[in-house]
């Protein structure tokens, strides 16, 4: 079965999706300063080398599975609270992003993503000039 939830953000002028085939989503902070968006994703138990990371036309998109656990021999499980498999997120920015401005970083279970604005996307003060 697949998961398909769309996440708008009106005030923000973002829109995120997120799709699944098992419960596993991964659990993300996405933060938008005022040169760069930086995403930070948490993967534990997720090798690095499955996740793909990609952005077109302004989206950015990441996929990635997460292995079941298993155990060796014989046995019942009596609790099982994790999750596993394949997920995927793509994220709409609201402003131009820089295609080569881009960045990826796991460390201890953790991907941080910062995506830098296009230069035109990014405010800037006006200096005035006064004529008398």
């Amino acid at each position: 079965m697949m998961f398909l939830t769309e996440m708008r953000h009106p005030q923000a002028g973002w829109t995120a999706q997120l799709s699944s085939e098992t419960a596993f989503a991964p659990a993300l902070e996405l933060f938008e300063g005022p040169e760069r968006y930086r995403l930070t994703v948490e993967l534990p138990g997720v090798d690095p080398a499955s996740v793909e990371l990609t952005l077109t036309d302004g989206e950015l998109t990441l996929k990635g599975s997460k292995p079941a656990s298993t155990v060796e021999g014989e046995g019942t499980w009596h609790l099982r609270e994790t999750s596993w498999g394949e997920f995927e997120r793509t994220f709409t920015f609201p402003t131009p992003v820089a295609a080569d401005g881009v960045q990826a970083q796991s460390r201890h279970g953790v991907l941080t993503v910062t995506v830098a604005k296009a230069p035109e996307a990014i405010s800037r003060k006006i200096p005035i000039s006064f004529t008398e």
